[in-house]
């Protein structure tokens, strides 16, 4: 009775667990619409994952006593995470928010019920600045791929640190601007591709292939690996710890004149080779950053040493535990009573 009691308890914790990422999935893409805005932008796998997996929800703060400029809607389920971190428990999901760039804030509110202002930390702030920016200059489609932000990002005036198989390029020099051209020609040349139309568990297995990363001036990390085998550079950002290759992937044809480039930066002396792998995790690149493990290498970013503006996180592993070890302190006793019971019937 009392094993089963635990692996009972186990088990519902372990739905919790896996539980706490079922919103992200019923979210995906959040989108930003309104301002000078032609029309609604989708935010990038990445870019999405970003949005939700940074430490901290945003803090409740007090509504902005300025002109508060132009207002944009930010269309995510993604708000009842700082809702709930922040006290508010709404009676239906909310997912719209109105975000106001000029103090980096957004006004979220349940019907009647109340409204809420929340601070956006820096890179969740930039993220958001960057599409809304792309999208006033035209460079920016509906639903666009990693490599259409980056390009568009570079015409913009911003900078991006390019690393090729852990060899840093030098910003603005010979080799960056080649390869930035030939992403720009690769990000005309996408596809969408699901299983088993690409097999990535074989491919992947291969050695040669060549991890390219982009450090965006916030600090945080987006990556795509050259899958030398089939001559795509690919978004393995789906592909999530649970080596889920059955997720579509977005992959980008590369040249030739690509491909040689890549392959000869990899053979330079100090580059990182990618090991061999079956599932999306390759070398392992330092940054100072989230604790993530190999797989999630697509998520890693700067974080500041303590939380903006005093917020916190919302964890529900801490209940998990305290629930199951509760319960097995219940279950104890109540096998122990239990055996009593049934001594003190033997000797009656």
């Amino acid at each position: 009775m009392f094993r089963l009691a635990v692996l009972a308890l186990l088990a519902v914790a372990l739905v919790f667990i896996e539980g706490s990422d079922v919103g992200l999935a019923k979210t995906l893409p959040t989108t930003i619409s309104g301002g000078d805005m032609a029309h609604p932008i989708a935010l990038t796998f990445q870019d999405d994952r970003a949005f939700w997996r940074r430490w901290w929800p945003p803090p409740q703060v007090s509504a902005p006593s300025a002109e508060l400029g132009t207002e944009y809607l930010v269309s995510s389920w993604y708000w009842n995470v700082p809702l709930r971190d922040n006290g508010y428990w709404p009676e239906v999901d909310i997912d719209e928010a109105i975000y106001y760039p000029a103090h980096g804030v957004v006004r979220v509110s349940s019907g009647n019920e109340y409204v809420v202002w929340l601070a956006l930390d820096e890179g969740r702030d930039a993220l958001l600045k960057r599409y809304i920016t792309l999208a006033g200059q035209g460079f920016l489609p509906a639903a666009p791929t990693v490599l259409d932000v980056l390009i568009a990002t570079i015409r913009s005036g911003e900078q991006i640190a390019v690393e090729v198989a852990g060899h840093p390029l030098e910003p603005g020099g010979a080799e960056a601007r080649a390869l930035w051209e030939e992403l720009a020609a690769a990000a005309a040349r996408t596809e969408t591709l699901h299983y088993p139309e690409i097999d990535l568990p074989k491919a992947l297995e291969d050695t040669g292939d060549v991890d390219v990363r982009f450090r965006l001036p916030e600090g945080r990390v987006l990556s795509l690996r050259y899958v030398k085998s089939l001559g795509y550079l690919v978004d393995l950002a789906p592909l999530d710890a649970a080596n889920n290759f059955r997720n579509p992937v977005q992959v980008f044809e590369a040249s030739p004149s690509l491909q040689r480039m890549l392959t000869q930066l990899a053979d330079a002396p100090g580059a990182v080779e990618v090991s061999p792998t079956n599932g999306p995790a390759g070398t392992v690149v330092t940054v100072e950053g989230q604790g993530f493990q190999a797989e999630d290498l697509i998520f890693l970013e700067i974080i500041p040493a303590d939380p903006p503006h005093g917020g916190g996180s919302i964890s529900i592993l801490p209940w998990v535990v305290g629930g199951v070890a509760g319960a097995v302190v219940v279950s104890f006793f109540a096998t122990v009573a239990v055996a009593r019971r049934r001594r003190a019937t033997i000797v009656d």
